[in-house]
């Protein structure tokens, strides 16, 4: 930069140098992989506590270990295809039987967790030819989450075995239940009572066990397109998923599940998802196995 003046007796010019910004630090980023056994990750398995979850790893480096407890009971995922949700909940359920966890699935799409099939401890529902077995699944998961409520308020002492219900595409599911709704539902008062209600039965079954689960380790993972009220029945569900994870979504898959903005730009990675939990929003690579590796 120069002024310069020719005024007066004597001419000047003074010239400013701006030094060139300094470069900004680039931000840490999540490793490229994590793998399941670790030694590092399997030492931290090996001392989480029921209902503790090893995730992954961070951007810088720490395992990150989440709750199926407390504050976040029931999980949500967003993720498109190819972003690992399938080995997500694979490597969720490899920890959760070892804890001793009941697993129910009800998998529309028959890929997400086959693996597990035949192992004790896990019911998968995958027949699209019986809607209603899906449903009965859920429907039982939300019985028993009602009975444990009803023992714990009279014994406050009362243990529980772990009990997780998988929905898998869940929107998807919501779909072919509808179908069966309406194919099945009571369109008349008779004797045994009113008719039913032209809305899915299924969401308000969901969002009571999902209310009542959190204090008798009965938790609900599920994985969305669209988390918004209307498509799921406007039961409130999005409040009822307080831990979030997204990965490699799109801006309105975004609105729909987060509904924040700005939308923060996805990273078109397999197991790189972002969690969100209240106002924290942040980046860790999910730890992964080979499917084989897992059952074994």
């Amino acid at each position: 930069m120069a002024r310069y003046s020719f005024t007066g007796e004597e001419s000047t010019a003074v010239y400013t140098h701006k030094p060139p910004a300094t470069p900004k630090e680039p931000e840490p980023e999540c490793p490229e992989g994590v793998g399941f056994f670790d030694p590092e990750i399997q030492e931290a398995i090996a001392n989480c506590k029921k209902g503790e979850i090893v995730v992954g790893k961070e951007a810088f480096g720490r395992i990150v270990i989440k709750k199926l407890d407390g504050e976040t009971p029931h999980w949500a995922l967003c993720v498109g295809t190819g972003g690992g949700k399938s080995a997500f909940c694979q490597m969720v359920i490899a920890q959760l039987i070892r804890q001793g966890y009941h697993i129910m699935a009800a998998d529309v799409k028959r890929v997400g967790v086959d693996i597990y099939k035949g192992v004790p401890g896990v019911h998968l529902y995958n027949d699209l030819m019986n809607r209603q077995d899906m449903r009965a699944g859920i429907e039982w998961v939300v019985e028993e989450i009602s009975a444990r409520s009803a023992i714990a308020e009279v014994d406050k002492t009362a243990e529980f075995p772990g009990l997780l219900c998988l929905i898998e595409e869940a929107n998807e599911f919501a779909d072919v239940s509808r179908e069966w709704w309406d194919e099945n539902r009571k369109t008349k008062d008779d004797e045994d009572g009113p008719k039913d209600r032209a809305a899915d039965s299924i969401w308000g079954t969901v969002a009571s066990g999902a209310r009542l689960g959190r204090h008798v380790h009965g938790n609900i993972l599920a994985i969305f397109q669209d988390l918004r009220d209307q498509a799921l029945g406007g039961k409130g569900l999005r409040n009822l998923f307080r831990l979030k994870f997204m990965g490699n979504y799109t801006v309105q898959q975004w609105k729909n599940v987060i509904s924040t903005t700005p939308v923060p730009e996805s990273v078109d990675k397999a197991g790189r998802m972002m969690v969100v939990e209240g106002n924290a929003q942040y980046w860790v690579q999910t730890c992964f196995a080979e499917p084989e590796e897992l059952r074994a």
